[in-house]
């Protein structure tokens, strides 16, 4: 099966893309959270390159490569027959133009022109570590396999609207409330910082079962706290039986499947100490890896297949940059 490959990527100090996002700031009418609209959230250190460099190493069967851009492109980018530079007005209706929330450009992915049924989504920070082939996010009958990590919700919890408080974690409870209104499975995860298999035929599916909803909560130029975070997808098509949910660490050869139907406080439980003591005695693997706290290291020790570097420190920059240097050593065939 042809699989693609879909970023989203942003250039944070380009100074038209500044000005028409102070504009939508001013216009707003109302107080953002402060990690909605902080510089990093769209900062661009040649992330991109370096992803676009794993990719071509670690994973030379994706079939063709989409960016998806806000009217910009990379310095260093060139063309290729295998990438397609997307503008936001190529996939978004322009009544809900311009937008600045990756969370609202999600929601379009499937309007992309040539999209292929199976592809794979990431941001501009995200990298393969080490080869992998498809099986790795596609089963045996082209169903994604998707990495999350347990986290407890409460979705009984009275929420406050006005609270700008935890974004990130708020959006997705929403999903996660979304999905138990709709089916009683309460799931219990949270994202990763991980390259997303999808089908683009669920996704349209999903969009259209709920489309007034997401129009409503989460269409609005900046992230918000009324939000549905991208986990509403793999919850959804989880509960429709057509994915694998995963974590991102094994203690053997087999990955460890998570069944939403048996979640409660000792299923965790167990899978924490099961995490702890495969930690502990050195038999961990992780599959994917995204925690800041000593990264590098983690990522020299554990290679996994995918990892994640953002909000880069300014002091760290030259390090990280190092590092991915080192890596990727090699230019792309869509770099100049």
């Amino acid at each position: 099966m042809k699989i693609d490959l879909v970023y989203l990527w942003v250039d944070g100090s380009d100074k038209k893309w500044l000005a028409k996002k102070n504009v939508s700031l001013a216009a707003g009418g109302r107080p953002l959270a402060n990690n909605a609209t902080r510089d990093s959230r769209w900062d661009d250190n040649d992330e991109l390159k370096y992803s676009l460099r794993s990719a071509e190493k670690f994973a030379p069967w994706i079939n063709h490569i989409y960016i998806i851009t806000d009217d910009q492109r990379p310095s260093w980018f060139k063309s290729s027959n295998r990438i397609t530079v997307i503008d936001h007005r190529d996939i978004i209706p322009k009544e809900y133009l311009p937008t600045f929330n990756s969370s609202m450009i999600e929601m379009f992915l499937h309007n992309i022109p040539g999209l292929s049924e199976h592809f794979l989504f990431a941001n501009d920070d995200f990298f393969f570590g080490a080869s992998v082939g498809s099986e790795f996010f596609f089963d045996a009958d082209g169903n994604p396999i998707v990495i999350a990590a347990s986290r407890r919700w409460s979705l009984s919890r009275r929420e406050n609207d006005q609270s700008r408080h935890r974004l990130f974690f708020r959006t997705i409870r929403n999903s996660a409330r979304l999905v138990y209104s709709v089916f009683g499975l309460g799931y219990n995860l949270t994202m990763k910082h991980a390259i997303e298999p999808m089908r683009k035929s669920y996704l349209a599916d999903n969009i259209n079962q709920f489309r007034e909803n997401f129009l409503s909560t989460t269409v609005t130029p900046f992230r918000e706290n009324i939000n549905i975070q991208r986990i509403v997808f793999p919850m959804l098509d989880n509960a429709k039986g057509r994915n694998t949910i995963v974590f991102n660490w094994r203690d053997g050869q087999k990955r460890i499947a998570y069944d939403v139907r048996r979640d409660s406080f000792f299923y965790r439980l167990r899978l924490r100490l099961r995490w702890l003591a495969a930690t502990v005695s050195g038999r961990i693997k992780y599959d994917q890896f995204d925690k800041n706290f000593c990264l590098l290291g983690h990522l020299k020790k554990y290679r996994p297949k995918e990892f994640c570097i953002n909000n880069i420190p300014e002091k760290k920059l030259a390090i990280v940059t190092g590092f991915l240097k080192e890596m990727f050593p090699e230019k792309s065939e869509f770099e100049k």
